[in-house]
């Protein structure tokens, strides 16, 4: 169990001194609290951060008359009121632009649950959440005093995350999926009762709805210790309940050069993907800010192609089990496993709810993954087979290196990785060279012809026949074999009466 190491009260106090700052949102709601005689609590992540030096924008407040306080402040301050929790009553409160100083970007009121702050900390999920300060009183005394039922100040600092009471997994199932995005996030271990009490109550996962248990997922794959939270969801059955779709991966075997089945094999892909994430010039030593610039792209919401990558490092084989066969020396084969598992990892990723965007990457994502693999075997590829790679475009190819370099690691296995690495590393970049000094370049020349004039000299209507014409036209252009826009409409004329002979 690992010992934390918390702030002295004079440093969380200097926390909420900020926060509250002079003419903020948090400071018109402090103020009617004194006035009106009552209570105001900050209470939860917001204490917890703090004790434990973490950045602070979030602050969740308990008073008794929420939603009446709620409509002040928006009133009388000009913050955003938004009702997130209709069966709880909260309100979260988004403060003005001029409050930025304060660095608070939204603040969640929710009213008191039970007779007091004692009843409404015993419904909370875990104890280091389970903290509250009444703010009233420590502007009127100046002493900060915790009320901690539950003991949550020593768990903090014996590194230990317990549950409140066994009752809060029932009452929210998916308390069990924020577990591990705490111990994804913290450097926390679970108490021995609360690791029992989720085995027992994990199957009631599949009650929550999806766009919950995707939102939790993607804060633990955000995370930079994902892997060894999704080895521990694995021991405790947890992986099923998310992941169904990969139940069929657990214990399939693959060919000779696989030392590990094909769903320890995708765990141990996560794993490295993460190593090379956390030091990517050890892969990619002159591309470091262009791979970080186009992993930490928001595609969705707070979702960064970061999480996508780390999706399709868990699905990139989900096809496996449904493309697997053996020839007649018993020798497996998982032929086109990576089209099956294209749309295997969509329908994935559609039943959890993500964006179209983030489908399509990780789709796409999985079907290319062996892409590279087949470069390598070329040795050397030739530069019209590294032209069509790079003309996948950044978006695609970065996540492609970083991905098949970690499946490729997980393959060999850690003994000969780095030696492997080593090899994989000085190859890739006699691969980034010709791109940087060859088909980046050509990326700034615009096309020859645009979808209108196809539609124009081949009398031709809207439609993927069109878009299909134009991207092979394209690759003409690129490759140097069309240089004028001539040349390019006669292309694709042929190309057309080429397609029209041979229908697909």
């Amino acid at each position: 169990m690992l010992a934390q190491s918390l702030q002295e009260p004079a440093e969380v106090e200097a926390s909420l001194r900020k926060s509250v700052g002079a003419e903020s949102t948090l400071s018109f709601l402090v103020d009617l609290a004194c006035q009106t005689g009552e209570h105001l609590y900050v209470v939860g992540g917001f204490l917890r951060d703090a004790l434990l030096g973490r950045p602070l924008d979030e602050l969740d407040l308990v008073a008794p008359r929420a939603g009446e306080w709620a409509s002040a402040c928006a009133r009388e301050c000009g913050a955003h009121r938004i009702k997130i929790d209709r069966k709880f009553g909260t309100i979260r409160l988004i403060p003005p632009e001029g409050e930025a100083g304060t660095g608070i970007r939204r603040i969640d009121l929710s009213p008191l649950r039970g007779a007091s702050i004692l009843d409404d900390l015993r419904y909370r999920d875990f104890t280091v959440n389970a903290m509250a300060v009444d703010l009233p009183v420590w502007r009127n005394t100046g002493r900060l005093e915790f009320i901690d039922p539950l003991g949550g100040l020593d768990d903090l600092r014996s590194g230990q995350l317990r549950v409140c009471t066994p009752r809060s997994f029932t009452a929210d199932p998916l308390r069990i999926l924020r577990a591990y995005r705490f111990l994804a996030t913290y450097e926390l271990t679970l108490d021995f009762s609360t690791r029992s009490w989720i085995r027992e109550s994990g199957r009631h996962l599949a009650e929550v709805a999806v766009e919950r248990v995707r939102d939790e997922l993607c804060l633990i794959l955000e995370c930079p210790r994902a892997a060894p939270t999704f080895k521990m969801l694995e021991q405790d059955g947890l992986v099923g309940v998310i992941f169904p779709e990969c139940e069929p991966m657990r214990g399939l075997q693959q060919s000779d050069h696989h030392h590990l089945d094909v769903w320890a094999h995708s765990l141990a892909t996560l794993e490295a993907v993460e190593d090379l994430l956390a030091q990517p010039y050890t892969l990619l030593p002159d591309s470091v800010d262009e791979v970080r610039a186009v992993m930490e792209e928001r595609l969705a919401g707070e979702r960064t192609r970061c999480t996508i990558v780390k999706l399709g490092a868990l699905l990139h084989d989900v096809g496996k089990p449904a493309a697997w066969t053996a020839d007649k020396q018993g020798v497996r084969h998982f032929f086109g496993h990576e089209v099956v598992g294209a749309r295997l990892a969509a329908a994935v990723c559609a039943r959890l709810r993500f964006s179209n965007r983030e489908i399509h990457e990780l789709s796409d994502l999985v079907r290319q993954h062996m892409r590279v693999l087949h470069l390598l075997r070329l040795d050397p590829p030739s530069h019209r087979a590294l032209s069509r790679f790079f003309r996948l475009g950044p978006n695609l190819f970065w996540p492609l290196l970083l991905l098949s370099a970690a499946d490729y690691r997980a393959t060999v296995g850690p003994p000969s990785a780095g030696g492997e690495m080593t090899a994989l590393a000085w190859k890739v970049g006699r691969w980034l060279s010709f791109y940087h000094r060859q088909i980046k370049p050509m990326a700034a020349i615009p096309l020859l012809i645009n979808g209108h004039d196809l539609m124009t000299h081949l009398d031709l209507s809207p439609g993927p026949l069109v878009g299909r014409l134009l991207k092979a036209v394209s690759e003409l252009q690129w490759d140097g074999r069309v240089s004028s826009r001539r040349d390019a409409l006669d292309a694709a004329s042929r190309l057309l009466e080429g397609w029209r002979g041979h229908p697909e």
